[in-house]
């Protein structure tokens, strides 16, 4: 399963991190580019499940 996270700060990196522990593959996703993420439409058409870890002002 694939699970998408909206945001790659301090709280993303370290949900990420747990799920990769558990065997999930895990896309982050961003608005603005970073090395290792994906925009974040990219990763809501790749995942299985999303979580966001970004201010809701942020998605509009």
């Amino acid at each position: 399963m694939k699970l998408g996270i909206l945001g790659a700060g301090k709280v993303g990196r370290t949900l990420g991190e747990q799920f990769e522990q558990a065997g999930y593959k895990v896309l982050y996703g961003t608005r603005t580019e970073r090395e290792g993420t994906l925009t974040l439409q990219e990763v809501a058409s790749a995942s299985d499940v999303l979580a966001s870890t970004c201010c809701r002002h942020l998605m509009d």
